[in-house]
């Protein structure tokens, strides 16, 4: 079992390896097309926990969409 120590929610350290999203035991991190690296400040790159729930409103068919397909390909 892989063990990633997160560092908090912040984006400016990801590299989008996608370990988190593998050793997450409940499916609560996915990767999804949101990739939105041009910001205008730092401070954008800070996910507090409200940031977060939005991004997931904002995306979640989508990213359904492709845990379905992923799991079709395994």
């Amino acid at each position: 079992m892989e063990v990633v120590e997160l560092q908090g929610s912040t984006l400016q350290v990801c590299i989008y390896c996608g370990l988190c999203q593998e050793a997450c035991p409940v499916d609560a991190i996915v990767e999804g097309p949101n990739f939105e690296f041009a910001t205008e400040t730092r401070e954008e790159l800070l996910y507090d926990k409200e940031k977060l729930l939005e991004n997931g409103d904002r995306w979640e068919t989508e990213i359904a969409e492709n845990l379905r397909s992923e799991s079709l390909n395994c």
